[in-house]
């Protein structure tokens, strides 16, 4: 009887292609998957640069063979021959069913390494620099990547037979100048005039739509809106490094925790639905310095799309919208550079820093009654019956207590669990200080006032009266803007009601 390991060696020497030609792969696995396992092809010259992928045992079944010898039989049309890696024969050993030979994918990594905010330190520094979203462009070679899959993608679905399903950054290979391989097509779903012939494998939920609770990819014949979600999903990582549904929802959202939970209810951030999310992390931002026409597309997918998939964007249109050379907006930051609270998404607590202090005034009760002092000397000339001295420091107290009264506001904190806005101040002669005000106390104004500049005022609202506890300013030299404007937001979705300068809200 065979030892297990003259078994294997019996695999690598003894292998057939469906014309009886003979091949020997490595000894060494190039990938290990709950499949099988890919080894390179060593013999003949004829077959280098392909692989062999061998199924486990209990994978080498007839149905999967039927399927590849259709799709060999059924190839698309590839014109550069690494956009899609498709079967090139089936493999036998000893006339049974091993697995299939394929052209081997040109890529060094797959593309996860560009779907997240930041590229890994392990990946070379030439990717690093080629591909970082801090300059316009790192951006416009990631377009030309979104554009590739696009285009891989759009040869499937011109054959009206093929639908990945599973598509996802692990199951596409990248090289540093922008190719992309779609990898695994053996777990594609196959039809014919709409009817189903072989379902697909697998699928991975944070990358399917909302249908897919309703429908069963082993038995259901899967339409094919259902990749141009998937491939938004894609696209939308690599542009902005995080998922599109990734947020926390509120009310009756706020239980929602899961992807396939919120691509279900529809909380994308730049959606109709857009109001019930309670955090949007900060890299969601950089939405909005995408060109116009692609902030449309996403919405197409992600907003009446998640409802109607026929609205949802083609790979073709996706093309379109690629081709020509893009602009990025100015106002596009690197994610990294601004305040990411992925983390944060999980508690209760939102952490609002501000890059330069911004100047706030608070009064307390010795300068307001030294100023009322000065008034009062003022008004009835009363400098004959005081002394020069009394005077002098009369001033000077008034002086120092409204100094004393100026804070830098270092950060604002939304505590959820307490329901207590926090403000962290430092004073011209104090320490760092804070302050906690109940959240149902709280009132805003946010606009502009003498028309040169918005300003955000915080109040809390008394028995009698309401008392301003913070002022934060935008103008032309603000470098806290966008995380002012976050700020609003944040009031808004707890329930805060924000207006106007100059009414009461």
């Amino acid at each position: 009887m065979l030892r297990m390991s003259e078994i294997d060696s019996e695999i690598y020497t003894s292998l057939r292609l469906a014309n009886q030609q003979s091949i020997r792969i490595e000894t060494e696995a190039l990938g290990r998957g709950g499949e099988g396992n890919v080894y390179a092809v060593s013999y003949p010259a004829q077959w280098k640069g392909h692989v062999v992928k061998i199924y486990h045992p209990q994978e080498r079944k007839a149905l999967r063979e039927a399927k590849l010898n259709y799709m060999i039989e059924h190839p698309p049309k590839i014109a550069d021959g690494h956009s899609v890696i498709w079967p090139s024969s089936i493999v036998y050993r000893e006339g049974k069913f091993m697995g299939y030979l394929m052209p081997q994918a040109p890529g060094l990594y797959d593309l996860t390494v560009l779907s997240s905010l930041k590229i890994s330190s392990r990946i070379p520094h030439e990717w690093q620099e080629k591909y970082t979203r801090s300059q316009v462009s790192g951006l416009t070679n990631r377009l030309k990547i979104c554009y590739n899959l696009a285009y891989a993608v759009n040869i499937l679905h011109q054959t009206e037979r093929y639908v990945l399903v599973d598509m996802k950054p692990e199951n596409i290979k990248l090289s540093l100048n922008g190719q992309i391989s779609l990898l695994d097509i053996d777990s594609v779903e196959i039809t014919d005039h709409q009817q189903l012939l072989f379902s697909a494998e697998k699928l991975t939920a944070e990358y399917s739509p909302p249908e897919m609770q309703d429908l069963n990819h082993h038995q259901d014949l899967i339409p094919e809106t259902w990749d141009r979600f998937s491939m938004a999903v894609i696209f939308y990582k690599i542009l902005l490094g995080l998922h599109p549904f990734t947020g926390t929802g509120k009310d009756t959202y706020s239980h929602l925790m899961s992807y396939t939970e919120k691509i279900r209810a529809g909380l994308f951030p730049f959606g109709s639905k857009a109001d019930y999310l309670a955090v949007i992390p900060k890299p969601h931002d950089n939405f909005m310095a995408l060109p116009v026409s692609m902030q449309q597309l996403f919405k197409d997918c992600f907003d009446k799309g998640c409802s109607m998939p026929t609205l949802r964007p083609t790979a073709e249109a996706w093309k379109q919208a690629l081709i020509a050379p893009q602009m990025i907006a100015h106002k596009y930051q690197n994610p990294l550079q601004l305040p990411v609270r992925r983390a944060e998404i999980q508690t209760a607590s939102e952490v609002f820093e501000l890059e330069k202090m911004t100047l706030s005034v608070e009064y307390n009760a010795g300068s307001m009654i030294a100023i009322n002092l000065v008034n009062v000397v003022n008004i009835l000339d009363l400098n004959t019956t005081l002394t020069f001295m009394s005077f002098t420091v009369l001033v000077g107290g008034a002086l120092i207590g409204f100094v004393s009264g100026f804070k830098y506001i270092r950060q604002i904190e939304f505590d959820q669990n307490t329901r207590e806005l926090i403000i962290h101040y430092k004073g011209f002669i104090q320490k760092k200080a804070l302050k906690k005000y109940k959240i149902d106390k709280i009132q805003a104004t946010f606009g502009f006032e003498n028309k040169s500049k918005r300003v955000l005022r915080l109040y809390v609202k008394t028995s009698f009266n309401r008392r301003q506890i913070a002022k934060l300013t935008i103008d032309q030299k603000n470098t806290n803007e966008a995380v002012i404007k976050d700020i609003v937001k944040r009031i808004r979705h707890i329930g805060i009601r924000v207006s106007r300068p100059g009414t009461i809200p």
